[in-house]
């Protein structure tokens, strides 16, 4: 069985970006009982034993690469045209 992996959009990665950006602005107001109901409310194991802090660097990390991502898309879709 093989899959294939399909690059993002650049309408998505857009997306994600904003999606991102939001996230990290909901987590950075949110007080430390609020995060813990938001992550027992969450049904990814990761969230389990994560402290507000770890869950913060994770979405800087995801929005990190999506900036990178979006970059070279954007980079494409300019060489195209």
């Amino acid at each position: 069985m093989t899959t294939e992996t399909k690059e993002p959009t650049l309408e998505q990665l857009e997306f994600m970006n904003r999606q991102h950006r939001k996230d990290l602005r909901m987590l950075r107001h949110m007080t430390d009982a609020q995060f813990h109901v938001f992550r027992k409310n969450i049904s990814i194991g990761i969230f389990e034993d994560m402290t507000k802090a770890e869950a913060y660097d994770i979405l800087m990390s995801m929005l990190a690469l999506n900036e990178s991502l979006l970059s070279v898309a954007k980079s494409k879709q300019k060489d195209k045209n």
